[in-house]
């Protein structure tokens, strides 16, 4: 029978000795927990991939069906060579603008044109109210189309707008 090597109990222990290494494991339980987190991860994201895909392939369909009719770029009507000044200038400074608004239909276009005036004095007084500072930043811009999106629906008595666009904007 052979015998068992054993340390000398007069031999100091080493940090080095493979009796004082730590042995770090990871329980069964655990790393299955974490395969299955990835695994579920993993599926929702091919879900969603696919789920974008096939709105995307057939967004005009499923427009028409929630709406009922099917998606178009609407009509514009447009204003041109706005000029104003804005508020605390003193006349010292101005802003050009123009504008086109984006509207659903043709009725509303017509609308519009019936009301032209009233629309222009509508937007000129909103931004006359804007001082120097707020139609120079571009984030305000944002704000101030809203503005005017619902300004130009009170006067139009529907909502009629769907977008804003400054087709021109220069600030002297």
């Amino acid at each position: 029978m052979a015998k068992k090597f054993e340390k000398p109990k007069s031999a100091k222990s080493s940090p080095f000795d493979s009796d004082n290494i730590p042995v770090v494991t990871i329980p069964r339980k655990l790393s299955k927990s974490y395969g299955n987190i990835f695994l579920i991860t993993a599926i929702l994201i091919a879900e969603m991939i696919g789920a974008y895909t096939i709105v995307a392939l057939n967004y005009p369909a499923i427009y028409e069906w929630v709406y009922g009719y099917p998606p178009s770029l609407g009509v514009t009507y447009s204003i041109e060579n706005i000029t104003i000044n804005p508020a605390e200038s003193k006349g010292q400074r101005f802003l050009v603008c123009s504008i086109s608004i984006q509207m659903r239909d043709e009725n509303d276009l017509q609308n519009a044109q019936r009301k032209e005036f009233i629309i222009k004095d509508a937007i000129n007084t909103v931004l006359s109210q804007k001082t120097v500072d707020e139609l120079q930043r571009v984030d305000t811009r944002i704000t101030l189309k809203q503005e005017l999106a619902i300004v130009v629906n009170s006067v139009m008595g529907t909502t009629a707008v769907r977008n804003i666009f400054f087709t021109k904007y220069v600030m002297q």
